[in-house]
């Protein structure tokens, strides 16, 4: 992910199971796990804190692995900026 450099934000991921195999992932934003926990059909939202010593390159890297399931479906992300470095 590419957001301007220097701003704190929030990350939203949203992940679905659309056919209830009972789907899990892990999440890594810089290093930091984080987990969806079990999902169901009408899917969950995660939101992941975004530091701004995240951000000062202008590169977020962000991982997924899917831990049960066949795979790890993220159907939408949104990256919303709280603060900038002139705010």
């Amino acid at each position: 992910m590419n957001p301007p450099q220097g701003v704190i934000g929030e990350l939203y991921l949203h992940f679905e199971d659309w056919n209830n195999e009972g789907r899990d992932a892990k999440i890594w934003v810089e290093g930091r796990e984080f987990a969806t926990g079990k999902l169901d059909k009408a899917g969950k939202w995660v939101k992941l804190f975004v530091m701004r010593e995240d951000t000062n390159d202008g590169k977020v890297h962000v991982k997924i692995e899917s831990v049960a399931g066949s795979n790890a479906m993220i159907s939408e992300v949104v990256f919303v900026e709280t603060k900038s470095l002139q705010g």
